[in-house]
């Protein structure tokens, strides 16, 4: 199955495909290629971890390895190698993305008006659906209409709708002309179209949009149930989503929140308003941030600048601002780390340890949720979008590129000229010397030499490369 690694890294990596709104439906639109900036003459393989190249130097371009296959170019056409280098489905798509856990891959063809399209196809390259399958179920178009098949190919919901994204919690948003509605999985409509937008999912409540009670180019926010209920028809200027059974709503200037009944359980007082998470909301009275419990109730008072976003409290934590000095808080109000940094970012955790990146008189450090320096502030930039997985952190002196752990270890000296935004794979992160990547792995050391002119990522023990 995917890993939830490999899925971020392949979803940064590919360019494939980019996510529009159009009729309030979201869609998958073909957005060129796959590698997208490949350069000519480079060729690709796949080398195994050692080293030792496995699949020849063959392909004009190619993708990560996983449910065993794995999407290459060939002049200007896609297809789909085992993980021997053999090709099991020729190459004759204008794009193509990997299989998912579904054993479907997402791929771009023209339809019968010459127009691209993406489809989804099985491992033998039918073309099965034209969306993923969730809960048992896919949207597919015949005849310019959009219904549904089960996973056994068998159309269950006619087409009849103008659009239609994937089911969650057994209920899937159709359009019919240029309005949403809901239908179950019998295909009955249970909200009629009616909506602009469908914005989204959470605790079981769907966030909605209708320029009827406005104007087309300010529509107001709405709420319903996954069964179809309406919860508050779309009154409110804006909305956000539901969080501990609550939701902010802006009514005229001022922001209150609704419970899952649509009654106004807080008042609108405020100037903005977040969502609640651990029992606490933050809201803004006259330029000041504060935070307020479940009955509205002012528990930490508005005398913040700033809190950093999403401002939400994590394990009992938040950054906040006063004056142009920043520190972090606890859910009584108390300082628990001293507004003596010019910018925290927001702690991220490996194994129960919680780390922090800290600026101080324009380098940064790395802190511990006491506000100890683990790394004193001496590097020019820090990402430390690899703690969760890894508990690595890459780090920059001017345009050099080096690697440390959360413990302050470093791993590899900032000597790099450019470092995998994956970050580690199967123990391994791409680096460039010079003109050429190799791989280093999680003590720093040089694993597979400086000699390729691009790289990907390991999966299921294989990368591709290219060479000129």
């Amino acid at each position: 199955m995917y890993t939830q690694e490999f899925k971020r890294k392949f979803m940064k990596r590919h360019s494939a495909f980019t996510i529009l709104s159009v009729w309030g439906l979201t869609i998958l639109v073909a957005a060129g290629s796959a590698e997208a900036g490949n350069e000519q003459g480079i060729k690709f393989g796949y080398i195994d971890k050692s080293g030792k190249m496995v699949i020849k130097f063959e392909f004009d371009d190619a993708q990560p390895f996983h449910e065993q296959m794995a999407a290459i170019k060939v002049g200007s056409k896609w297809g789909f190698i085992d993980n021997a280098g053999r090709i099991v489905i020729d190459p004759q798509f204008e794009d193509a993305y990997s299989f998912e856990d579904d054993g479907l891959a997402s791929v771009k063809i023209r339809d019968n008006n010459n127009k691209p399209c993406v489809v989804f196809i099985n491992k033998k390259g039918n073309v099965v659906s034209s969306g993923p399958f969730y809960e048992g179920l896919a949207v597919v178009k015949i005849d310019d209409k959009y219904g549904y098949i089960d996973e056994t190919n068998t159309v269950v919901i006619k087409p009849q709708f103008d659009g239609a994204l994937a089911f969650h919690d057994g209920v899937a948003a159709v359009r019919v002309g240029d309005k949403l509605g809901l239908i179950d999985k019998t295909g009955t409509i249970i909200v009629k179209p009616m909506f602009d937008m469908i914005r989204g999912f959470r605790e079981g409540i769907i966030v909605v949009e209708d320029s009827r009670w406005w104007n087309l180019y300010s529509p107001h926010t709405g709420y319903i149930e996954t069964t179809g209920r309406i919860i508050a028809e779309p009154k409110f200027d804006r909305g956000g989503f539901f969080s501990d059974g609550l939701a902010a709503v802006q009514v005229g200037k001022k922001w209150g929140f609704i419970d899952r009944t649509g009654k106004m359980a807080i008042e609108p007082r405020f100037q903005e308003a977040g969502d609640f998470r651990e029992g606490l909301a933050a809201v803004c009275v006259d330029g000041k941030w504060g935070f307020i419990d479940r009955t509205g109730k002012v528990v930490i008072d508005c005398t913040f600048d700033w809190v950093a976003p999403p401002r939400l409290f994590v394990k009992g934590l938040t950054v906040v601002r006063i004056g142009w000095k920043v520190g972090v808080i606890d859910k009584t109000g108390k300082a628990v780390i001293d507004f003596r940094f010019d910018g925290i970012g927001n702690f991220t955790y490996h194994e129960g340890i919680g780390v922090a990146v800290a600026a101080t008189g324009g380098k940064v450090g790395l802190i511990d949720v006491t506000g100890n320096y683990i790394v004193e502030p001496r590097f020019d930039n820090m990402d430390d979008r690899g703690v969760r997985e890894h508990g690595m952190i890459k780090v920059s002196v001017g345009e050099k590129f080096g690697i440390i752990d959360i413990t302050g270890k470093l791993i590899a000296e900032p000597k790099f000229d450019e470092m995998s935004p994956y970050g580690f794979s199967e123990g391994l992160i791409a680096v460039k010397a010079g003109q050429k990547w190799g791989f280093i792995d999680r003590n720093g050391k040089a694993v597979i030499d400086f000699s390729f002119d691009k790289v990907g990522f390991f999966s299921e023990g294989l990368c591709a490369v290219g060479v000129r």
